[in-house]
C-alpha cells in the first residue's frame, strides 16, 4: 500500500484533507499497512495495477441498485430478501473472494479484490444516481444497504473458506494481515459511492439522515466555526505560547499566519487539541442553541467530530489508491490477454488463476571470482565476511535504485531480479544499468585497497515462475524457479581465465614457432590464413571470452541473446566496426555513457544440446 501512495512533488498540495500522507496514512490505517500488489510501473514513474473482471458483474450490480434504491430512500418498504439478482451478485462474489482467499499468500490479493470493487461499484454508483432526475445525497442512503450486503459476503466467504479447509484463512493472510482497508471500505460510506474523480460534498452527507454518521450538519459547521474563530483569535492576540504549540500540532512548516483556520483544521492533532479547551471551545459548542436540540455530551460531540473528519481522510487516501487501479472493459479483451500473460492482470473471475505466475523475468547472477581460493587460506571467517559487506553493502544500493529485488545472497554472490513484484518495460536495461555501476564500483574498491575480488556477473530473460513460499508467520519468500533461472546460473558459472589465458599464449606461440619453420614466404602465408580461418574466435572482451570448446569465461558481464533481443525491443541498437570485429552499441542516458555489446562466441554446458550465443559488456 505504501508503494501506492508515493506521490510527486507538488501533487499532495492538491490533498482536501490530508496533511501528511505518510503519517496519516499510518495512523489511520494501522502499522503494517495493508497488503496491496506493488503494481507495474508506467510512463512517468507512476505505479498501475491492472484488474478484469466478469463483464455480468457490473450489469448484476446495476440491476441490485434497481432494486435497493426505492427501498434506501424510503419509497419502498425492506422487502429485498427475495431479490434474484441480489442472490446471483451475492453467489458470484463469494465464489470469486473464495479464489482471492484461497490464491491469497500474503501478497495483498484479498485487499486488491475489495480496492477494485470499491473503484467499479462506486463508478456504477455515480452513474446510477447522475441519470433520472435522482438527487446527489441519495448516494449516501444508498450505502446503508450496500454495506450490509457487501459485509455479509464478506463474512460469509470467510466461513465458506474456514469449512472447505479449517485454518486456511488464518495461515494465507498471516498474523500480521490488517483488515482495516476493507473495513473502511464497507464501513465508511465515502470509498463504495463515491469516485476518486467527484468532489466531496459535506451538505450532500451530513444534510440527510445519514445513518453512518452521528454528528449532523448543523453541530459539524457550529463546530467548525468555534474551532476556526478560536485560532483567529489566538493568532490576533498574539498567544506565544500557544501559537507555537498550535504550530507544532498542525505540521505546517511555514508561520500558521500564512495558513488559513480551514488548512490549519487539517490536522486531528490540532482538534483533539483544541477539544479539550473547555473555556474557549467546550463551554461555547455546549451553549450553542443547534447543538443543545442535540443532546450529545462534550465528549460524544467532539467524538463524533472526529469521527467524520477521520473518515474524510481514510476516503481520501482510499480514493488515492483506487487512482493507480484500472479496470478493463470488455472492450481491451486483446490488453487484458497480453497483460495476464505478462504477470500483470489480476483477473477476478469465478474461476481461474486470479494472477499468472508465469511472466517475464530478468535474472542476474553475480558471483565474486578468487572466493573459495580465499577461504582456504589463512584469514579469519570474521576478517572475511567484513570483505564481503565491504563489496556488498554499496552495491545493494545500487540494486535498490535500479529497482531490482534481492532474490538470495549465495555467500560469495547474490541472485538479483528484475519483473517480479513490479513491472517494467525498462527491466532488462535496467538489469545492464545495474551490473555496469556495480562492476564499476568493485573497480573503485579494488583501486582503494578494500578488495582484490573480480566479479562475474551473468544476465538472461526469459518466463519464469514466481513462487511465495510462506515461511514464517510473518515472512514469504519470493523467488523465481525454471529453466530461464537455470540458464542464468549456467552462465554465472566460468572456468579459470588465468588458466585460459595461459593455454591461449601457449597456443599462439607454437603457432608462431610453427610458422617461423616454414621456408618461403608463401608458405607462410597460406598456413597463417589457413589456420585463421579453421579456428573459432577467441576474443577477450572485458574479461568475457569462449574457448574453441565452448568453455566461458567471465570476469566481466555476460548477455545471453534473449537479453541482447530484449535490448533491441526498448532502443535502437546501432552497429559498430572495432577493427575487423563488429559489435551492436546505444547511449545510456541514465549512465550518461555509451554500452558496447561484443559476441564473443557460443557456450557449451555439460548435459545441455544447444549452444549460447554469449555476448560482453565494453567496460
Amino acid at each position: 500500500m505504501k508503494n501506492l501512495l508515493r506521490m510527486k512533488p507538488g501533487e499532495t498540495a492538491s490533498f482536501k484533507y490530508i496533511v501528511d500522507l505518510e503519517r496519516e496514512a499510518g495512523e489511520l490505517f494501522g502499522y503494517p499497512l495493508p497488503k496491496l500488489p506493488q503494481g507495474d510501473e508506467i510512463q512517468g514513474g507512476q505505479k498501475k495495477i491492472f484488474v478484469d473482471f466478469p463483464p455480468i458483474l457490473g450489469a448484476l450490480f446495476r440491476e441490485v441498485l434497481q432494486a435497493v434504491y426505492p427501498v434506501a430512500i424510503g419509497e419502498q418498504e425492506d422487502e429485498l430478501k427475495t431479490v434474484e439478482s441480489i442472490d446471483r451478485l451475492k453467489e458470484m462474489l463469494i465464489k470469486i473472494q473464495m479464489q482471492a482467499v484461497m490464491q491469497e499468500r500474503r501478497s495483498g490479493l484479498y485487499n486488491l479484490f475489495y480496492l477494485s470493487l470499491a473503484k467499479v461499484f462506486s463508478g456504477i454508483v455515480h452513474e446510477f444516481i447522475s441519470s433520472g432526475g435522482r438527487k446527489p445525497y441519495h448516494k449516501y442512503l444508498l450505502h446503508s444497504k450496500l454495506s450490509v450486503l457487501l459485509s455479509g459476503i464478506h463474512q460469509e466467504t470467510l466461513k465458506k473458506v474456514e469449512e472447505h479447509a479449517p485454518k486456511s484463512v488464518a495461515f494465507r493472510f498471516g498474523p500480521a494481515f490488517n483488515a482495516s482497508l476493507i473495513r473502511s471500505i464497507l464501513e465508511d460510506q465515502l470509498p463504495l459511492v463515491t469516485t476518486e474523480q467527484e468532489e466531496i460534498n459535506i451538505q450532500d452527507i451530513l444534510g440527510v439522515d445519514n445513518a453512518r454518521f452521528k454528528i449532523t450538519l448543523n453541530s459539524f459547521k457550529e463546530i467548525f466555526g468555534i474551532l476556526s474563530s478560536r485560532i483567529r483569535n489566538g493568532i490576533e492576540r498574539n498567544e506565544t505560547l500557544w501559537l507555537k504549540k498550535i504550530q507544532e500540532l498542525s505540521g505546517c512548516p511555514e508561520s500558521i499566519r500564512q495558513k488559513t483556520a480551514s488548512d490549519l483544521l487539517k490536522s486531528a492533532d490540532l482538534v483533539r487539541y483544541l477539544l479539550m479547551d473547555y473555556d474557549e471551545v467546550g463551554r461555547k459548542i455546549l451553549s450553542s442553541k443547534n447543538i443543545k436540540k442535540e443532546e450529545f455530551s462534550h465528549s460524544e460531540l467532539n467524538s463524533a467530530y472526529l469521527d467524520f473528519m477521520q473518515a474524510l481522510k481514510r476516503n481520501e487516501i482510499v480514493q488515492i489508491l483506487k487512482r493507480n487501479v484500472e479496470i478493463l472493459s470488455e472492450k481491451q479483451a486483446s490488453l487484458a490477454e497480453d497483460l495476464y500473460n505478462a504477470g500483470s492482470l489480476y483477473r477476478y473471475h469465478v474461476n481461474g488463476r486470479i494472477v499468472n505466475e508465469a511472466r517475464n523475468v530478468t535474472t542476474v547472477f553475480l558471483d565474486l571470482r578468487g572466493f573459495t581460493k580465499k577461504s582456504e587460506e589463512a584469514i579469519s571467517a570474521g576478517e572475511l565476511t567484513n570483505e564481503l559487506y565491504a563489496i556488498f553493502d554499496p552495491l545493494t544500493s545500487i540494486v535498490n535504485e535500479l529497482h531490482g529485488k534481492i532474490d538470495k545472497f549465495t555467500g560469495d554472490g547474490m541472485m538479483v531480479t528484475f519483473g517480479v513484484e513490479t513491472r517494467s518495460k525498462e527491466d532488462p536495461l535496467n538489469a545492464l544499468r545495474m551490473a555496469v555501476r556495480i562492476q564499476e564500483t568493485l573497480r573503485s574498491l579494488r583501486k582503494s585497497g578494500k578488495t582484490q575480488f573480480q566479479m562475474g556477473i551473468s544476465i538472461h530473460t526469459g518466463v519464469a515462475f514466481v513462487a511465495d513460499f510462506i515461511a514464517g508467520e510473518d515472512r514469504v519468500d519470493n523467488t523465481v524457479i525454471g529453466r530461464n533461472v537455470n540458464i542464468a546460473g549456467r552462465l554465472s558459472s566460468a572456468g579459470d581465465m588465468d588458466r585460459f589465458l595461459r593455454k591461449k599464449k601457449d597456443f599462439d606461440d607454437m603457432v608462431e614457432s610453427l610458422g617461423r619453420s616454414l621456408t618461403s614466404q608463401e608458405e607462410k602465408e597460406t598456413f597463417f590464413n589457413t589456420l585463421q580461418s579453421k579456428k573459432s574466435m577467441e576474443k577477450t572482451v572485458s574479461g568475457v571470452s569462449v574457448d574453441a570448446e565452448g568453455n566461458l569465461y567471465n570476469l566481466g558481464i555476460v548477455l545471453s541473446r534473449q537479453m541482447i533481443q530484449a535490448i533491441a525491443q526498448i532502443v535502437d541498437l546501432q552497429s559498430g566496426e572495432d577493427g575487423d570485429v563488429g559489435y551492436l552499441y546505444y547511449f545510456d542516458p541514465v549512465l550518461s555513457r555509451q554500452i558496447s555489446l561484443y559476441y564473443v562466441g557460443d557456450a557449451k554446458f555439460k548435459g545441455v544440446d544447444s549452444a549460447f550465443p554469449i555476448s560482453a559488456v565494453l567496460l
